[in-house]
């Protein structure tokens, strides 16, 4: 309901229907997500500030220890979580490293505000300049991983295929003996129930 807020710092809050919801000076409507940093551990790096309702609006949320439970029945899409969680705690250290600097160079006896503000964005580019950086090797890492994975697991298949083979190769080796003794135990009876009509045809 309107004038209503709400802060869950292990909790992701989404927008279900039309609806307005303001947070850290901006306006979040249908679809948009609150408290997207919900996985990361470090309270320090999550969000703690509170979103106010502004219209009456839907919220479909889904708590930190639920995701966890998921996680555990799927490793590989939990795998995938844990190192987005990794990305957003990076990049919320960085952005309270350039604000502390930004502040200590504000507060410095004798230095003009332009020169502060200068040294404040400096840092901040480097910080987005890291960031970018950052980012495009996690992309690429992205990109790598499942060809990576895709070529392990061919390999396992082909190594599977391998020892299927040879155990088959073992078993009809083992089978051609087996035929070949029991070629030569006939062939021996054969000859002794010819003997023994021999002899009685003699007899």
């Amino acid at each position: 309901a309107p004038k209503d807020c709400f802060a869950a710092p292990a909790t992701l809050h989404v927008i279900a229907n039309n609806g307005l919801v303001a947070h850290d000076g901006k306006i979040y409507t249908r679809h948009g997500a609150l408290g997207a940093d919900f996985m990361v551990t470090s309270w320090r790096l999550r969000w703690r500030s509170p979103a106010f309702v502004l219209t009456f609006v839907e919220v479909l949320t889904l708590h930190r220890v639920a995701l966890e439970e998921v996680m555990l029945r799927f490793p590989r899409d939990g795998k995938l979580v844990r190192r987005a969680a990794h990305w957003i705690a990076l990049k919320q250290y960085l952005r309270l490293w350039a604000r502390s600097v930004l502040r200590a160079a504000a507060q410095r006896v004798g230095d003009p505000p332009g020169d502060a503000r200068e040294q404040g964005a400096q840092v901040l580019r480097r910080a987005e300049t890291s960031l970018t950086a950052l980012q495009n090797k996690a992309e690429e890492q992205l990109c790598i991983d499942p060809v990576l994975e895709q070529r392990m697991h061919a390999r396992k298949e082909s190594v599977w295929m391998k020892d299927t083979i040879e155990t088959l190769l073992k078993e009809s080796r083992d089978h051609g003996r087996q035929l070949r003794q029991l070629a030569r135990c006939s062939d021996a009876i054969l000859q002794g129930l010819a003997v023994g009509r021999g002899q009685e045809a003699a007899a």
